[in-house]
């Protein structure tokens, strides 16, 4: 998506973990039951764990110039 202050890829990525924990910790609060369930604390720890070490870390390690490349190249494909 392009536009005015529109994020990169990176940059959604890093909004939609944010967004996801957000709710996660807003289901927590509304319903304090939860705390107790082993599947929502299970999903929780992935989501919270191996979600932020690995999706973030992969979006974050490549290199500003490889994003830029990707979205060109996905640009490019698009027009035909």
């Amino acid at each position: 998506m392009t536009g005015p202050g529109w994020p990169d890829a990176r940059g959604w990525i890093g909004i939609g973990t944010f967004v996801l924990l957000l709710i996660m910790m807003a289901m927590l609060m509304v319903e304090p039951s939860l705390r107790q369930d082993e599947f929502f604390k299970t999903i929780g720890a992935l989501i919270a764990g191996a979600f932020l070490k690995d999706v973030v870390g992969w979006g974050f390690s490549s290199t500003k110039a490889g994003g830029e490349i990707a979205v060109k190249n996905a640009e490019t494909l698009g027009k035909r």
